[in-house]
């Protein structure tokens, strides 16, 4: 993307007198009511760099989403990226070109680097929000007594299950509300009535070998190297409709597809979900017969979300190991 990055204050001229107003409201900046458009910008950007008194209060309250974008942006050798969720007017970053590319403000990148090094413990907080991230998006519901194994075996920290509750709702505040039966789940499944305790305790959870491999799975749309997943994936990228086809739109679009694989044992609710997004225009799959069996192939070869992280067939070669052993150990009894 071609754009030259500016200070906070050219982002803000770009915005409106009721957009900036709002701004000092959710700052809680005082003394804005009475200001013209050019006195509210200077006021926003003279308090927001005064001290670190409204970055801190940012911090507080924004989602793990939020708090790892401008984090990022702000370690980055780069002021630009992509990013596909919207933004809230009191985290300076902004989408100039009215699409998918966001940008920090050179000024307002300096301001939080420079908070950065002075408070390294940030620097372990992103660790920790990213290890949820990729337990939630592997598992989609997971035990606190499995995050904490989880952290001791990858990250060497001891944390009794009440600790990780508290780190999770101080870390990502937006899960919260979705702590139950000393179990979390994932974001996405907020609105879907659960039997939590039932599907994540006692049960045996697939554990990547290292940490870097876990980590992967922070990147909501990983999926592990699967011949059957980029067969579907390739049936979808020749179906998106011309207009969105090679844009970050039309990659999004299958990459939400592809991540729906984990939360469905039968292609029923993939196929609706890309049904209604053929009716709004974005993708147009002629062969639903072939469609159906490029997700049936595709959902074998994914790590399910009800089975745990684990694939099916991996379940089912598992559970014929277990009989063999116990027939073995009948044998040896007699």
């Amino acid at each position: 993307m071609e754009h030259t990055v500016h200070n906070l204050e050219w982002y803000l001229e770009a915005l409106s007198k009721e957009a900036l107003k709002d701004i000092c409201r959710n700052f809680d900046i005082k003394g804005f009511s009475s200001k013209n458009k050019e006195e509210l910008v200077n006021l926003i950007v003279d308090t927001y760099f005064e001290d670190d008194t409204l970055l801190i209060k940012l911090l507080e309250t924004l989602s793990s989403d939020h708090k790892l974008i401008f984090f990022d942006l702000a370690m980055s050798e780069n002021n630009v990226t992509t990013f596909n969720r919207d933004i809230p007017d009191t985290l300076f970053l902004f989408y100039p070109e009215e699409n998918e590319y966001l940008v920090i403000p050179n000024d307002v990148k300096a301001h939080f680097k420079e908070y950065i090094e002075a408070h390294n413990e940030i620097k372990d907080d992103m660790k920790q929000i990213q290890f949820y991230h990729s337990a939630l998006n592997l598992y989609g519901f997971v035990s606190l007594k499995q995050l904490s194994k989880l952290n001791m075996k990858y990250n060497r920290i001891q944390m009794s299950e009440s600790e990780v509750k508290t780190e999770i709702e101080r870390l990502l505040s937006e899960y919260a509300p979705l702590i139950a039966e000393k179990s979390v789940k994932h974001r996405d499944l907020a609105e879907i009535k659960l039997d939590i305790k039932q599907l994540t305790h006692g049960r045996n959870y697939y554990e990547p070998s290292t940490l870097e491999a876990f980590l992967k799975y922070n990147d909501p749309y990983y999926t592990d190297p699967s011949q059957a997943i980029e067969a579907l994936r390739t049936l979808l990228m020749q179906s998106v409709s011309p207009a969105y086809k090679d844009t970050y739109t039309g990659y999004l679009i299958v990459n939400t597809i592809i991540f729906g694989l984990r939360a469905n044992d039968t292609p029923e609710f993939i196929l609706q979900h890309i049904e209604h997004i053929e009716n709004n225009g974005f993708l147009k799959v002629e062969d639903k017969s072939n469609l159906t069996e490029k997700i049936n192939e595709a959902i074998n070869d994914s790590r399910l979300w009800s089975l745990n992280g684990h694939k099916k067939e991996q379940k089912k070669t598992r559970k014929i190991v277990q009989v063999k052993q116990k027939k073995k150990k009948r044998k040896k009894k007699k």
